[in-house]
Parts: C-alpha cells; sequence; structure tokens
C-alpha cells in the first residue's frame, strides 16, 4: 500500500486546530506505512520530514540528547 504523506503543518491561521487536523493525518498515514515497526531514527526522520520548515529550525534547537525520542 502506498500512502501519501500529509502536507505541512500551517500554522499560520489558527494554529491549534490546525496542529490537531495534520497530527491525525501524520497518524494515519503513520499507520498506512507501519511506522510503528521502524527505528526511532527513521520515525524523527518522516515526522521532521513531514512537518513545517519552521519546525525543524526550532527542533535543531534542542540538545541531541533530546533530539533522540519522539
Amino acid at each position: 500500500m502506498s500512502a501519501r504523506m500529509p502536507s505541512h503543518l500551517e500554522l499560520a491561521v489558527d494554529a491549534p486546530k490546525s496542529w490537531k487536523i495534520w497530527l491525525h493525518q501524520f497518524q494515519w498515514y503513520s499507520t498506512c506505512v507501519e511506522l510503528e515497526q521502524k527505528s526511532e531514527d527513521v520515525k524523527i526522520s518522516v515526522f521532521m520530514t513531514a512537518i513545517e520548515p519552521d519546525v525543524v529550525e526550532i527542533f535543531n534547537t534542542f540538545p541531541k540528547d533530546k533530539r533522540k525520542t519522539l
């Protein structure tokens, strides 16, 4: 089965609602591609690829030891 990754998270308008919808879409995508069976590195990489680019900048400010789990 192939699944389409959700569009990037759009935080400019109604961020709480956008986050909730995006997260549900990402969870469905994760189920389709059996992401839970993958390593933490793969899970984080897929999540960071899917999310809004500005969030990547925030993630990169986290200490390296905090970047290992999602």
